[in-house]
């Protein structure tokens, strides 16, 4: 009695004003990953995962230092090379943590030439002296034994158009920070919203047995309707972890 009960009630659920929006509006937010992320899968893109013929590098380009224990004859897995790949970008943060906003654009470059040659490149020589007209120097470092790579040209562009912040930019950062925070309102409110209808149907249709389907209604709608507010709240604690300790002065 109680699955046919149930088989009636979930295509009714579906119905219900607001249903399936809030996940795409999770997938909206999902999608405008922080420039944190951005450089990650930037990095992940150039880098490739190493394999023991490239040692002593390991994972997305990790240089194996003294005492650090690595197996030479095992590829790292995926999970494991970027969770160390994430850990070195943040180092590389911190060393240029001064330049405040520009420190993930610096640390994304140390990641490839060092962060000993980054700090007496030119591109922190213009950045000090408040210039920041840097792009034809941060392209330069695509020269590999006095050689242009193409491949490491592109890699620059890119890494330059996605994470360098211009004058104008801090008004976009503002603008898609609100816009981040109305969508996650949104999301909790439309949750909010298809709860109470849901409860409410439940009681008008099946009020016999409505004690034995609230015990199911939680888990169910923990299911359908959790991963938006869930995704939102992922979103939002990289965007912190990124101003706190890759755009700011902090």
């Amino acid at each position: 009695m109680l699955l046919v009960l149930l088989a009636f009630a979930l295509p009714l659920l579906t119905c219900l004003p607001g249903y399936g929006n809030a996940g795409k509006t999770a997938e909206r937010q999902v999608e405008n990953v922080s420039s944190f992320e951005q450089a990650v899968r930037i990095i992940k893109k150039y880098e490739g995962l190493h394999s023991p013929k490239h040692w002593p590098l390991v994972g997305y380009g990790h240089l194996v230092m003294p005492g650090e224990k690595f197996s030479r004859s095992k590829t790292m897995s995926e999970k494991e090379a970027e969770a160390l790949l994430r850990k070195d970008l943040l180092k590389n943060c911190a060393v240029f943590r001064e330049f405040g906003k520009d420190s993930l654009l610096l640390g994304v470059l140390a990641y490839n030439i060092g962060s000993g040659a980054t700090l007496k490149s030119s591109v922190v020589k213009k950045l000090k002296s408040g210039n920041r007209d840097i792009k034809s120097n941060y392209l330069a470092h695509s020269r590999y034994k006095g050689k242009t790579l193409s491949g490491l040209k592109k890699r620059r562009i890119e890494e330059f158009e996605a994470l360098f912040i211009d004058e104008n930019d801090k008004e976009i950062i503002e603008v898609e920070t609100e816009q981040d925070t109305t969508l996650m309102a949104e999301a909790e409110s439309q949750n909010q919203e298809m709860g109470d209808e849901a409860n409410s149907l439940f009681a008008s249709v099946f009020s016999p047995v409505r004690l034995m389907l609230g015990a199911l209604s939680n888990p169910f709608r923990m299911a359908t309707l959790g991963g938006p507010i869930e995704a939102n709240l992922n979103v939002s604690l990289k965007n912190s972890v990124t101003k706190l300790l890759c755009e700011s002065s902090i």
